[in-house]
């Protein structure tokens, strides 16, 4: 406590000051600033001989909690949420965690955080998601446990299929922190019991560094606090602890200026660090004369004095709930709930008791309104109360529709249909089969010509359209927008056209390829539109001339609303630009020039030549008229024609790449032996063939506005769909010690110590500066379209930032050094360094640095680097077992082809392919378990073996299952039992369409419930390279919408429902029967997603 200590000492007319930190009954921790003002008290251990002292901040409205005085701005506190608290993080810290903590000026300030003052012997850990600031770190190493416990949430990303930090379990708090009659910080805290971290002390004094965890925050990658050094003593909470105690609000006190006083401190200390003030006639101490802690008072008293005006009845139980969650009960309408001491995760807290009582309600309405008054009008205002109306009511009534599982004739129909399907789409695997039999000389040999003819028909770009497209046209024949039933004649061959489509690889068709897929489906397309994204399988898509769509944008047109399936037409305008991973839901229609930023969702009508943004997509203005000061550059043939040479290029790398991995299997001295270097030759093939086409086709490159039909627009879209092939083929390289130096070698400008997952980017105008973090599947500088044109530009990661799983950086916006852009967010146009953002649009949060042990997180000893390269290697296993499997399935097919013909062999593909995903399944879920074991709610350093075998263990998943069966079977009852097998706690009758469920073992799915596609149930999160476990819950007949990811903590109620693209956010609890849409969610007004035209 010692900074904290001498900066309220240091305040005018303060006599003597120390700071505690204490416990509200809600678990809620707060940092208590006790000042004794001038004529109030002669100093520690004596009463004052002046006038009565002004009173500390009253006492919460129920609960019997502590309370500060909000209407004279004393009561900024830095809230600490206990790890007792419900939902609550449990963040441990350690003594002496951090650097240095950071002053106004950016330096460390001098003893910060338990060292002693003096030199830096480094760089703090960054306010990004490492915790301080650009300024030295204090002299000395850390303590032991002095990872600190950061604070973590929407941010993520791990180092594999990651994401942000969280922490899931509570840690107990660790006693007997005393520093005893020597100097400040002679008894550091004890160490706890994972992770080499502390949890703030709490039983004993503490004169020492013992540093109080963070406020974890739901939303906000570390939006909290930092390590509170010196913790208090024990949480008391009710009755009177002995010793003087302060005040009421009324009684005045000298000249002492309360906001000043806090105006001061805010300039001295770093935001997570300012106290909440107490006026106190004097400090109580012990006989060896120090302070003692334990005796000061809590909860603050109150004495007569001036009351506010009457609080309305909205605006007093908000007062109410803010006494019991942060220590501080707001008795006047100004109250600001940050400056109070909240956090996004006291935040989540709130808005749950809000949702319970009021039926509405998110974490970025207190974000947007912070202050009582105002998000009291914005609560009347939503459920039509006056200011004398009665309190209690909900703002909508929940949906009491009882959502069935999915029924077992559907479910035996699936079952049915699905060797059949595999059938179809192993005629392709068959063609490759046959070729590779040929090259090892395996079988009765096929005719070149035989193959050559059975790639253009079966694996080629022609015959995937006509396979996809053929297949699709005779399952939805007759299919029109409207809402059909879950598991119905519909729903299912909606579900055997998708299914198809992608066993026979029409889902990695590019170029002009989709546009010639989109007419085979029925899309009409007029001329001159740039099609960068899959069209939908039903056909219901009309694009105007000239039109654009980004990458990843989703146009399927339908998505599961519990049992109801929701199918609609989409119509983009003549003009219009759709941006990259956007989503428009059933109904929607993009008017002509309009804009749709990337990653928005759009439910409805977008006007012509607007601007649209956000989940759900809003105005934002006029559209941009990109490039509209140029002329339309015209459209060639020759350049329609190299697009399309260039996919099937492409395409073929990975059978380029094999050829010499076979060859060594043909001439190697035994089968073993030739997989094993066969596999290795193969992977060093195929990542020579992608560096060498990356570094040729990205030299050069230049920033600017490029014709589509043109040279450079025609380089950068190749180096994009290189980069996306590689993050799949050469998974076991990302998120590894190897990551930085392969984005190097490919052209990207990468700083020391980086931390990268599977980041898709334009490497020639990508910078990632030092200690950055990207998560998983981040996307970074990706080409705009528009006008025919096509642009470019630098992006860039500061030092030391933190760009979440699934974030985005546009071409020419950045990340600001020591900033943070959180889960499925983007960075905003103007960013300053050390800025925090969430959501779509970006919401900027109120967020302070986070301490961690830099041995376990930022500069660890060189024998953990040895250990976790080991560790790594260990990758090329699955890598292994998915050649072996191959190999197996070529001399399988070589022997049924020489034994019952070839036509025989190829349609037996099927089926064998079918036994190749069972044993990849069986061996991976074995790998899991037996280097896994099970996962449970907690924290664990990057640098730790449990971080690296479970990423050893998200390899296998992501090279051996997936590509072998699980990618294929989603909806299906085989996707539960293979989540089953995981751990996942999966009910009767789910429909889940994805396996992204990184700790299948915290994850309880419903019976009945819907999770659609492209969702994730991100059970951890990482920030200050921590990761923290906890548990995603989906009640009975739930829906998770596609594209959203809920994370730790989150519930969502039986019932509800959180639409497309939606942001669950760690800590939330979405009521029973409700429905929400919203990155992050708030009410779903209107139809709530059932438009249809």
């Amino acid at each position: 406590m010692g900074e904290i200590d001498a900066a309220l000492r240091s305040l005018p007319d303060v006599t003597a000051a120390a700071a505690a930190v204490r416990t509200t009954p809600a678990g809620t921790r707060v940092l208590v600033g006790y000042v004794v003002p001038t004529g109030a008290a002669g100093g520690p251990g004596r009463a004052g001989d002046g006038a009565a002292p002004s009173g500390p901040c009253p006492p919460a409205a129920s609960g019997g909690s502590a309370a500060a005085g909000a209407a004279n701005g004393l009561c900024s506190a830095a809230v600490l949420d206990g790890p007792d608290s419900p939902g609550s993080s449990g963040v441990p810290v350690g003594p002496g965690a951090g650097g240095g903590a950071r002053g106004p000026s950016g330096r460390g300030v001098p003893g910060a955080f338990g060292g002693p003052a003096g030199a830096a012997d480094g760089p703090a850990p960054s306010a990004s998601g490492a915790g301080a600031s650009d300024g030295p770190a204090r002299e000395g190493a850390p303590a032991p446990g002095a990872s600190g416990g950061s604070a973590g949430s929407a941010a993520g990303g791990g180092p594999g299929r990651g994401g942000p930090g969280w922490s899931g379990d509570s840690v107990p708090d660790r006693t007997g922190c005393s520093g005893g009659p020597g100097h400040v910080g002679a008894g550091p805290c004890p160490p706890a019991a994972s992770g080499g971290s502390a949890e703030a002390a709490t039983g004993g004094a503490s004169d020492g560094p013992c540093p109080a965890g963070g406020t974890v925050g739901p939303g906000a990658e570390g939006d909290a606090g930092p390590g509170v050094p010196g913790s208090s003593g024990g949480p008391a909470v009710s009755g009177r602890p002995r010793g003087a105690g302060g005040t009421g609000p009324g009684a005045p006190v000298g000249g002492f200026d309360r906001d000043g006083a806090v105006a001061r401190l805010r300039q001295l200390l770093p935001a997570g660090l300012v106290p909440l003030l107490a006026v106190v006639a004097e400090l109580p101490t012990r006989t060896s004369g120090k302070t003692d802690r334990d005796a000061l008072p809590w909860p603050l008293p109150t004495g007569p004095g001036p009351r506010t005006p009457a609080l309305t009845p909205t605006e007093a139980w908000l007062a109410a709930q803010w006494g019991e969650l942060l220590g501080v009960a707001a008795e006047d309408t100004g109250a600001d709930f940050f400056a109070h001491g909240g956090g996004s995760l006291a935040a989540a807290r709130l808005v749950a008791r809000i949702r319970e009582r009021y039926g509405t309600a998110s974490v970025g309405d207190i974000y947007r309104n912070p202050g009582l008054g105002a998000l009291a009008r914005v609560l009347d205002e939503r459920t039509g109360r006056t200011r004398s109306g009665p309190a209690g009511t909900t703002a909508r009534s929940p949906d009491e529709r009882t959502v069935p599982p999915v029924p077992r004739r559907a479910r035996a129909v699936q079952l049915a249909v699905l060797p059949l399907l595999l059938t179809l789409g192993g005629l392709r695997w068959a063609v490759v089969a046959a070729a590779a039999a040929n090259v090892i000389g395996a079988g009765p040999g096929i005719s070149w010509w035989w193959i050559a003819l059975g790639w253009l028909l079966l694996a080629g770009p022609p015959g995937r359209i006509a396979i996809a497209a053929g297949g699709a046209r005779l399952l939805l024949r007759g299919v029109r927008p409207g809402t059909y039933p879950r598991g119905g004649s519909v729903h299912l061959g909606l579900w055997a056209a998708e299914r198809l489509a992608q066993l026979c690889g029409a889902h990695q068709l590019a170029g002009c390829w989709l546009i010639y897929y989109a007419r085979a489906l029925g899309v009409r397309v007029a001329d001159g539109v740039d099609l960068h994204a899959l069209p939908p399988v039903t056909g219901l898509l009309r694009l105007g001339r000239g039109a654009a769509v980004e990458p990843e944008a989703d146009l399927a047109g339908h998505w599961l609303d519990g049992d109801r399936l929701h199918i609609g037409a989409v119509r983009i305008g003549a003009g219009a630009v759709v941006g990259a991973r956007s989503t428009l839901l059933p109904g929607a229609r993009i008017g002509k020039r309009a804009e749709i930023a990337p990653g928005s969702a759009v439910t409805g009508t977008v006007p012509a030549g607007e601007r649209w943004s956000g989940v759900p997509a809003t105005r934002t203005g006029r559209a941009r008229g990109r490039y509209t000061d140029l002329p339309r550059p015209p459209r060639r043939a020759r350049w329609t024609a190299g697009y399309a040479l260039t996919s099937v290029l492409l395409g073929l790398l990975p059978a380029v790449a094999a050829l010499p991995a076979l060859l060594v299997l043909r001439y190697a001295p035994g089968l073993a032996a030739g997989i094993v270097l066969g596999t290795l030759t193969g992977l060093a093939a195929y990542a020579l063939l992608i560096l060498a086409g990356v570094r040729a086709l990205g030299a050069g490159l230049r920033a600017g506005s490029h014709p589509v039909h043109g040279p450079a627009a025609w380089r950068a879209w190749a180096v994009e769909r290189l980069m996306d092939t590689a993050r799949a083929q050469l998974f076991p390289l990302y998120a590894s010690l190897a990551t930085p130096g392969w984005l190097r070698a490919l052209g990207m400008k990468v700083g020391r110590d980086v931390e990268a997952s599977t980041v898709l980017a334009l490497p020639a105008m990508t910078t990632v500066g030092d200690g950055a973090f990207l998560a998983d599947d981040t996307m970074i500088g990706s080409y705009e379209l528009g006008g025919g044109r096509l642009r470019i530009a630098a992006a860039r990661v500061g030092k030391r930032a933190f760009l979440g799983n699934s974030g985005m950086a546009a071409a020419g916006r950045r990340v600001p050094k020591h900033g943070l852009v959180g889960v499925l967010s983007a960075a905003p146009k103007r960013a300053e360094a050390g800025s925090s953002w969430l959501g779509m649009p970006p919401i900027r949060l109120r967020r302070t640095p986070e301490k961690s042990d830099r041995s376990r997180t930022y500069a660890p000893p060189v024998r953990l680097r040895w250990a976790r390269a080991a560790v790594e290697l260990c990758r090329i296993v699955p890598v292994l077992c998915s050649a072996a499997l191959a190999v197996a399935g070529v001399l399988a097919f070589a022997a049924l082809a020489g034994a019952y013909g070839i036509p025989a062999a190829a349609v037996l593909t099927g089926p064998l392919l079918a036994v190749g995903g069972v044993v990849a399944c069986v061996v991976t879920a074995a790998a899991k378990w037996l280097l896994a074991g099970r996962f449970r709610a907690g924290e664990h350093p990057l640098w730790s073996g449990f971080v690296w075998r479970g990423e050893l263990a998200d390899t296998f998943v992501e090279v051996l299952a997936v590509p072998w069966l699980i990618g294929a079977v989603g909806g299906t009852p085989l996707m539960n039992l293979w989540l089953r097998s995981l751990g996942a706690r999966v009910g009767r009758g789910v429909w889940c369409e994805t396996y992204w469920l990184p700790e299948a073992d915290l994850v309880a799915v419903g019976a009945g419930a819907s999770v659609n596609r492209g969702c994730v149930l991100q059970t951890h999160l990482f920030h200050d390279r921590i990761m923290r476990l906890g548990p995603v819950e989906l009640g009975p007949g739930a829906t998770l919408g596609p594209h959203s990811i809920a994370l730790p903590g989150a519930v969502i109620g039986a019932g509800a429902v959180a639409g497309p693209a939606s942001l669950v956010l760690r800590g939330e609890r979405v009521p029973p029967g409700t429905r929400w849409l919203g990155n992050p969610i708030a009410a779903w007004p209107g139809r709530g997603g059932a438009g249809h035209e």
